[in-house]
């Protein structure tokens, strides 16, 4: 599997992983634990779902990284 077909893979696992919890927001952490995926995986991925598709967004708020989803992520989740 390619680098770019497994970001896409993991990519998906992101968005159901949002839509299994029912939010728009996770701690970083939360996902680095529960993804069965290397690191670097995800952060590709994250990458990709942020700059490519625009789906999420990171910041971090007193000391904790958080993944919030875009009104356009909300959607794919299936989320309000």
């Amino acid at each position: 599997m390619s680098r770019r077909d497994r970001a896409g893979k993991i990519g998906t696992n992101v968005i159901d992983y949002f839509r299994r919890r029912s939010t728009h927001r996770i701690p970083t952490s939360e996902l680095f634990d529960r993804l069965p995926y290397a690191g670097a995986d995800i952060v590709r991925a994250l990458e990709d779902l942020e700059r490519k598709h625009r789906l999420l967004v990171r910041l971090t708020e007193e000391g904790t990284d958080w993944l919030v989803l875009t009104v356009d992520g909300a959607r794919e989740a299936g989320l309000d």
